[in-house]
């Protein structure tokens, strides 16, 4: 079943409303927004349960494909999504208008990707890609992500990496930004780095929520295990 509506070759347009895919040349598509959207507000939503245009993979089978177009929010596996959802138009940006909010908390089998500040009719909906990547990303065999930056911006990095590997400023602005929303980096992101983690319990109440999504997740990535019988974790969080 196809859950796209009136597609051409100018455009892809999908169930969620406000959104649609368009060609920007030699990039290739990106996604925009038709309405505008508030800070916290849904953009569209990740499903934990598969359908046509989304799948739960283990880790180590989310490449080739899926390259740039899955995310390991949860421990050991990776959302994959097809050109059929929004979620594989939406380029990276190093100036963001939008991406994950709470630590990745699932809210009723679903990850929200939200507005991270006002967004306009017209506009292009990016993320930073390097705020949900974890270290080992770069290959089936765990290589460190890298990708070149296409976005133009006055602060483009030019080469993207890793959060691991992203300066601490930048790693800080991420983590604890200045505006709403928070809790823009998934918590299985930022387990891997201790000493981040240290920072964050200076403020209580994000500390607290981190602890709740990462707990979750990993519950959630058992029940995977389980229903891929797999014999345990092949990445460690």
């Amino acid at each position: 079943m196809s859950y796209t509506t009136a597609t051409s070759s100018s455009e892809q347009r999908f169930i969620e409303k406000g959104v649609v895919a368009k060609p920007i040349g030699s990039i290739g598509w990106g996604l925009f927004a038709e309405t505008t959207f508030a800070p916290g507000e849904p953009v569209f939503q990740l499903e934990l349960q598969d359908e046509s245009r989304l799948s739960v993979r283990l880790w180590a089978d989310a490449f080739h494909k899926y390259n740039d177009r899955s995310v390991t929010i949860i421990p050991d596996f990776s959302l994959c999504v097809e050109p059929e959802h929004p979620f594989w138009y939406v380029n990276h940006h190093c100036e963001p208008n939008s991406g994950f909010v709470n630590w990745g908390w699932v809210e009723e089998g679903k990850i929200p990707f939200v507005a991270h500040r006002p967004i306009q009719p017209g506009e292009q909906i990016h993320c930073d890609y390097s705020l949900i990547t974890v270290p080992h990303d770069g290959s089936a065999q765990g290589a460190p992500w890298v990708m070149n930056c296409l976005c133009g911006d006055a602060h483009c990095r030019g080469e993207l990496v890793g959060f691991h590997a992203l300066p601490l400023p930048l790693q800080l602005a991420g983590m604890l930004p200045e505006e709403m929303p928070r809790g823009r980096i998934p918590a299985n992101v930022l387990s891997y780095e201790p000493a981040l983690v240290e920072i964050l319990k200076a403020y209580p109440k994000q500390y607290r929520s981190y602890l709740d999504a990462l707990r979750q997740i990993r519950d959630i990535s058992v029940f995977f295990h389980r229903k891929f019988d797999t014999p345990g974790a092949r990445i460690s969080a």
